[in-house]
């Protein structure tokens, strides 16, 4: 796993959303579909994510991404 990987979850058992550090207190994230990326955006990362992913990140993050990909979608 590449250590600048802070978060990852997968959808429907076949999307991965991941966020990956880019700069200090930045990330990016992405959700891809076999490797092909589908949707790309920078999102802050509180108190920089030091020791992993805070959890008002990762409820932000999923709603980032049910707000893109609609209600079908759900994390596992």
């Amino acid at each position: 796993m590449n250590t600048n990987v802070v978060w990852s979850e997968m959808l429907n058992n076949r999307f991965l959303v991941k966020v990956t550090r880019i700069a200090p207190y930045l990330a990016e994230l992405t959700v891809t579909d076999k490797g092909v990326i589908l949707h790309q955006e920078d999102t802050p990362l509180t108190f920089d994510a030091t020791f992993g992913a805070d959890s008002e990140d990762i409820r932000s993050w999923r709603q980032a991404v049910a707000g893109i990909f609609g209600d079908w979608i759900t994390c596992r």
